[in-house]
């Protein structure tokens, strides 16, 4: 009996491996929060799903995944500045590529994890207090039955 592969599992080990590679953060959570309490956080959600029928080996499934960094752009109480803050949103960037060419090919719920499009980040007002909030965009493959069957 096969198993069917779902997003939940992909963003399990998705955050697990995040967690245990970056090393300046607060929060990874595998889920996306009504809110954001303190910084960094990385968060993640399963943004589409496709899965095609395959003729001869069975089915396929290919998710869009959405890592979403959230950096506090300046706290003048703490000290903590503009250039801090796109510094360290900088160096998380440059850890999620590594995690993502380090596991490329080689997930427990994956066969194949690239990129999907170039990141966007921006500035946003959270909770009365200005955020770097950047998203990268992930495709992730599972071809033919489930890797976790």
């Amino acid at each position: 009996m096969t198993s069917t592969v779902s997003g939940s599992a992909v963003r399990t080990e998705l955050a697990t491996l995040l967690s245990s590679h970056i090393a300046h953060k607060n929060a990874v959570l595998r889920y996306a929060p009504s809110a954001i309490t303190g910084s960094p956080v990385i968060t993640m959600a399963r943004a589409s799903s496709d899965r095609p029928r395959l003729t001869i080996r069975g089915t396929s499934a290919k998710f869009i995944v959405v890592i979403e960094v959230y950096v506090l752009q300046a706290d003048v109480e703490s000290g903590w500045t503009e250039e801090q803050a796109q510094d360290l949103l900088d160096t998380i960037e440059a850890e999620i590529t590594d995690v993502v060419s380090q596991h490329a090919k080689n997930g427990t719920n994956w066969d194949s994890l690239d990129y999907a499009r170039q990141s966007e980040a921006t500035m946003i007002i959270m909770q009365g207090k200005p955020y770097w909030w950047e998203r990268i965009f992930l495709t992730v493959e599972v071809k033919g039955e489930s890797k976790t069957a």
